[in-house]
């Protein structure tokens, strides 16, 4: 039979149900602290093109003003900001009814133009709870009119400066 030696604990002999660092230094379980959520996900965007052509002239604007990597994801969150404040009932969290976009209810179609954007998705839970909520009032309240309202109050904001 081999001599057990010391080093052979410090290793962790399998014989002897781990090591002697396992004796001395039990691990200790800490608790989950709750992350932050950074998820990101896709986000489409249709904007009517009176609205669009607005952006594109802010967006030109900022430009000529020196900002040069303004652009329409930017224009989108300044605005989503603006909404934000001036709507501070509407939660953030998880909605509970969640609302398909694909164009049903619309009485006319508009000429649009369609891009998307990667979201958090704590704003796009925002988005669809205002969304939710204005529906209370307005059951065809649709993404495009939110859109519009959106670049409504940015709009006004900038008139403001």
């Amino acid at each position: 039979m081999k001599n057990k030696k010391f080093e052979d604990l410090e290793k962790g002999n399998k014989n002897l149900g781990g090591g002697v660092s396992t004796l001395f230094n039990p691990q200790v379980k800490k608790p989950k602290e709750e992350k932050i959520s950074n998820d990101k996900k896709t986000f489409s965007l249709t904007f009517p093109l009176d609205k669009y052509v607005y952006i594109t002239s802010l967006i030109s604007k900022k430009t000529s003003e020196g900002i040069y990597n303004y652009n329409l994801k930017d224009a989108f969150a300044e605005g989503l900001e603006l909404l934000k404040k001036a709507n501070p009932l509407v939660t953030s969290e998880k909605s509970l009814e969640r609302r398909y976009y694909r164009g049903g209810g619309q009485k006319e179609k508009i000429e649009s133009y369609n891009t998307s954007s990667i979201l958090l998705v704590s704003d796009i839970n925002w988005i669809d709870n205002f969304i939710a909520e204005r529906r209370k009032k307005n059951q065809f309240f649709s993404k495009t009119d939110f859109i519009i309202e959106l670049v409504d109050i940015l709009e006004a904001s900038y008139k403001k400066k």
